[in-house]
């Protein structure tokens, strides 16, 4: 949406907007400075269709900015069936946009730093293992099974109503 003060703002904008060539989407889409696209619009089944095909020819994420009424259902279950992630308000999309690069980032950072190792465990620690699994429990010292009182006269399977 462009707002305009007055007449002349209106008429720079009309000849800015009929003087500008679209955007050829498929040309963009294979930039290599272009990471995600994102979709704003209406979506008019048609226009869900194109946007559904773009995602399936490339590897990029695809997200739509839902700029419609939430009333207007047209292309809105093509993309929910394809998947497409939708945003209504402009600060979602842009959270979930950053969310997805600061994972992306950490993912990287991450996957070239390598994984945390534990160190290897000193003998006095095996021996401490070994010997606590030595000990072990009888099946009927459970801590469960202690702290299950049953009433006086109690048998199994006997009925207590």
């Amino acid at each position: 949406m462009i707002r305009v003060q007055d007449y002349d703002e209106l008429l720079e904008v009309a000849y800015l907007l009929a003087h500008t060539p679209k955007p050829q989407v498929p040309g963009m889409i294979n930039d290599p400075r272009m990471g995600t696209l994102v979709v704003a619009s209406a979506g008019a089944d048609t226009q869900a269709q194109q946007v559904i095909s773009q995602r399936d020819r490339t590897d990029k994420g695809v997200v739509f900015l839902w700029t419609g009424s939430r009333d207007t259902k047209a292309g809105l279950a093509q993309l929910k069936e394809a998947r497409i992630p939708i945003f209504y308000p402009p600060d979602k999309l842009a959270r979930g946009l950053q969310s997805r690069l600061a994972y992306y980032t950490r993912r990287e950072r991450r996957l070239a730093d390598g994984f945390a190792t534990a160190p290897s465990r000193a003998t006095a620690q095996d021996q401490a293992i070994t010997q606590a699994l030595g000990l072990g429990r009888p099946a009927s010292r459970s801590p469960r099974a202690s702290s299950c009182r049953r009433p006086a006269g109690w048998r199994a399977g006997a009925s207590t109503g």
